[in-house]
């Protein structure tokens, strides 16, 4: 009995990681469209839409000695989609337009229309 129950456990615990590794690779919008790592800017907006949250800014980094050093700027683009309170809110990261990161914020909230219907 308790074997089959550490069986149970273990097999519980690897499904669990397996599901957590898969979803920093790809995000589903609300109307169950999926995005992935490496898709563009414009792609995500056409599957997800607008998000609740958008950030922008420039990074820069330098990298090797003297003359030989280089220097790359970087546009990134932070956007945060609130899937709601019973639900977790996402950030998508994007780098020079294209989707780098996918980041799982916690639990979302509801959001009004001026109606007063949550959305």
């Amino acid at each position: 009995m308790l074997n089959g129950i550490r069986k149970l456990i273990f097999a519980s615990l690897v499904l669990m990681a397996g599901s957590y590794c898969y979803a920093g690779d790809t995000f589903r919008c609300r109307d169950g469209q999926i995005v992935s790592v490496g898709d563009t800017l414009a792609e995500v907006y056409v599957k997800c839409g607008e998000p609740t949250f958008r950030d922008q800014r420039v990074e820069s980094s330098r990298w090797g000695m003297g003359t030989w050093g280089h220097r790359e700027i970087v546009t990134i683009e932070d956007w945060t989609y609130n899937m709601g309170a019973n639900e977790f809110m996402y950030r998508l990261v994007f780098a020079n337009g294209r989707l780098a990161t996918i980041e799982s914020l916690g639990h979302g909230f509801n959001v009004y229309e001026q109606d007063g219907m949550p959305r």
